[in-house]
């Protein structure tokens, strides 16, 4: 009886997963708020007015390593770039250490970076909002607002479809 249950339970999780991967809604704008000195929203117009750069090819892994997708045709803005504007609420330089960064989608699925990770390490150099992708434009892609971590080994994990609010928070 027990096991039924749990079976039963996870067979209803996984579904309730699957189904909100499937419903990622396409995004227009990100709220940027939290231990910032003023809460922005920035548009998908603002972003596309910010210079691109072209992305080579990305084959997206899962976690387990298994090839789940392959990305063409990509342009993007570097997140640095999107983020250029952001004025971090701190009295010293070393509290930028305990800064982290909470990228949500409109199902609210969730990936984190802390600022050291995108302002001290070559992985933020390679987080990009996607402009482009196979021949469609920023307000054609179907994934918009789309985040990309391309030097990620498990490159599926830390992308974010339908991008809508970034938070950045402070570790205690």
């Amino acid at each position: 009886m027990k096991i039924d249950t749990i079976l039963i339970i996870c067979f209803l999780s996984v579904n309730y997963l699957a189904k909100a991967q499937q419903n990622t809604r396409p995004t227009d704008s990100i709220l940027i708020y939290g231990k910032i000195i003023q809460p922005i929203i920035i548009s998908l117009d603002d972003i596309n007015r910010l210079p691109s750069i072209t992305i080579t090819d990305q084959i997206i892994y899962n976690q387990n390593g298994q090839i789940k997708d392959t990305l063409t045709e990509l342009l993007g803005v570097p997140l640095k770039s999107v983020l250029s504007s952001i004025q971090f609420v701190h009295q010293k330089a070393k509290e930028l250490n305990a800064f982290y960064f909470i990228f949500r989608s409109s199902d609210n699925y969730k990936a984190v970076f802390s600022w050291n990770e995108i302002y001290n390490t070559e992985i933020g150099d390679h987080i990009f909002i996607i402009t482009k992708i196979d021949k469609q434009h920023y307000n054609e892609i179907d994934k918009r607002i789309f985040l990309i971590s391309t030097k990620d080994l498990k490159t599926g994990r830390r992308n974010i479809k339908g991008l809508d609010r970034i938070e950045i928070r402070y570790a205690e």
